[in-house]
């Protein structure tokens, strides 16, 4: 069961959701001129107590002709964004997906985000990496609002049943954490966000703590020290130079996820910029959650060594195979975000791709398989020839 130390997700008390529904269009005209979404809905919803007072939440949403019929799709957004950040961009896939689509502000305003129409603490380093009293942390209340907006859709008679949730940098920290602890979570989508946070950007403050304060954080927020649910599903989707979530540190939690329920999906230079086709294996998987569906996944399984190959099995079938290469004019100590990386395609041969060894002797690289229906998932990278693919 996941690790709830002492109740401390659950609420003592929680406020009455006390939820009020009003048409978006005008919100909508303001926030998204040229994006509008007709017969959308302005939420705003109580969430966790915050100075003695319950947060309020702000969320959009755009819900199927027959809500109790669809699953429930909830945008989370990261550091800088708000409710309008995703629902403009990327809710025309889950709509036509057949979900019930939500996108929250998060509690409170912080950097980019005054505008916000939440209350609560503000997103901001401070509160994010708060030790003290975990409750006041902001991440605590992040992870309530979410939970907030999934018990808002049940009141609008969405099938909560069926929840995916989706979160872009900070906001795949907050939907890591809210599976954790809400089994109502059956998939989750986390854009560049992850846990276990020492090599990138998102670490220099944990850093600086004093160790035990740290180590306290870690313990209580930090994905890659939870546990989760039997039936959840996990997709990492990150860029190999990420500046903010460094890809060793995705790595890391999909391994603390299991292979059993997580994949990954990394983009050759890619540095929190999300491109097309990563986007479209993310809806992909989205849409096999919402039809009822099992998802392709090709993986590769082992490699070996035959003459001056490198013969890799593959598991699935598979359309496309690329082999991703660091540069051998990168220095050793090279930093993730600042790696170059050489992309060739596989050649796909009786369910096996091979390469020349040389390629790949005394080099960093991992491998991306695109299922025939175009799931992607890359294997963690490894240096060499030698051990086994994780």
């Amino acid at each position: 069961m996941p690790w709830d130390a002492d109740g401390f997700w659950n609420e003592l008390s929680w406020p009455d959701l006390d939820l009020v529904c009003e048409d978006a269009e005008a919100m909508l005209a303001a926030d998204l001129p040229a994006n509008p979404c007709p017969g959308a809905l302005a939420l705003r919803y109580k969430s966790a107590l915050h100075g003695g007072q319950p947060s309020r939440i702000f969320a959009y949403a755009a819900l199927q002709q027959d809500p109790a019929a669809a699953p429930t799709l909830i945008f989370v957004h990261g550091g800088g964004g708000m409710a309008r950040s995703l629902f403009g961009s990327r809710r025309s896939p889950y709509l036509r997906a057949a979900y019930n689509v939500f996108s929250l502000d998060l509690p409170g305003k912080g950097e980019q985000r005054d505008i916000s129409r939440s209350t609560g603490p503000d997103m901001n380093d401070a509160n994010l990496f708060q030790h003290d009293d975990p409750r006041d942390g902001y991440l605590y209340h992040a992870v309530q609002a979410v939970r907030r907006t999934i018990d808002a859709a049940d009141a609008l008679g969405c099938d909560t049943s069926r929840v995916f949730i989706e979160g872009w940098s900070w906001g795949g920290v907050v939907v890591l954490l809210t599976a954790s602890v809400e089994p109502r979570v059956g998939r989750v989508a986390a854009v560049f966000g992850a846990g276990h946070l020492h090599d990138g950007g998102t670490s220099g403050t944990l850093r600086s703590m004093p160790p035990v304060q740290a180590e306290k954080w870690r313990q209580t927020f930090d994905p890659f020290h939870q546990t989760y649910h039997d039936h959840q599903q996990f997709y990492l989707v990150t860029g190999s130079n990420d500046h903010y979530f460094a890809l060793s540190d995705n790595v890391a939690t999909l391994q603390a996820l299991g292979a059993d329920r997580a994949h990954i999906a990394v983009s050759p230079g890619g540095d929190h910029q999300l491109e097309q086709p990563y986007a479209d294996a993310m809806h992909l998987w989205a849409g096999q959650f919402a039809a009822g569906q099992p998802s392709d996944w090709a993986t590769l399984l082992d490699v070996t060594v035959q003459g001056d190959q490198v013969v890799a099995a593959l598991r699935g079938r598979a359309a496309r195979v690329q082999w991703v290469i660091q540069s051998p004019d990168d220095p050793p100590d090279t930093p993730w975000y600042e790696r170059r990386w050489q992309v060739a395609d596989g050649s796909i041969a009786a369910g096996r791709i091979n390469i020349d060894r040389a390629a790949l002797a005394d080099r960093l690289w991992y491998a991306s398989v695109q299922s025939c229906s175009g799931l992607i998932a890359s294997t963690a990278p490894r240096y060499g020839l030698a051990g086994e693919l994780s």
